[in-house]
């Protein structure tokens, strides 16, 4: 069995409606559990308010999996995604996973297709995935969230990336359990080869 760790960022609430997308995005990497696939979430909570935490909280209880990090005083992001892996790492995942707040994953062998793929690439330490719409401003003519639409196979670098990324536990001890992208434009992450 594959065992994931996926840390969620908090970085952009606004507001109690970004809290109804955040439970989108849980329940997206909840779908993805399989047999084979052990799909554990990490909050990583460095922005929230209380009334945000006070929800997190509720759905702890109420999804097995899911763990919070709550940072006080509040650090940046990256510090806290490193926080929450460094935290977890005594479970020995084999892969570690990060999605920002309003990615929501509807295709549910998204992961399992992304693992498969690392697997068949022997040199692949960081894979991440094709988008089905970008709500980035630079994208606003299509910025819509349709679940009623099918998935698009997911695929290296055949599209915008969503700022998900899965990295393998060796590619993490390499760098000291430090999360890394590539490069943080959207605009150019298509262009570069993991």
């Amino acid at each position: 069995m594959n065992k994931v760790l996926i840390a969620i960022s908090t970085y952009n609430p606004s507001g109690h409606d970004h809290y109804n997308v955040w439970k989108m995005v849980i329940d997206g990497l909840v779908a993805q559990r399989k047999e084979d696939l052990q799909v554990d979430i990490v909050v990583a909570d460095n922005i929230s308010a209380q009334a945000g935490r006070d929800l997190l909280l509720q759905w702890q209880h109420q999804i097995p999996g899911l763990y919070l990090v709550f940072t006080e005083p509040r650090l940046p992001m990256n510090t806290c995604i490193n926080h929450a892996w460094m935290l977890m790492k005594e479970r020995n995942y084999d892969y570690y996973g990060y999605v920002c707040s309003d990615v929501i994953h509807t295709n549910p062998d998204g992961i399992s297709i992304l693992i498969k793929e690392m697997q068949e690439l022997p040199d692949c330490a960081v894979i991440s995935c094709q988008v089905d719409c970008d709500m980035c401003d630079c994208f606003r003519e299509i910025n819509i969230f349709d679940p009623s639409l099918p998935a698009t196979p997911l695929k290296i670098m055949q599209g915008v990336n969503g700022h998900f990324y899965l990295y393998t536990k060796d590619f993490l001890k390499a760098y000291g359990w430090k999360k890394i992208d590539v490069l943080w434009g959207h605009r150019l992450e298509p262009f570069v080869s993991y």
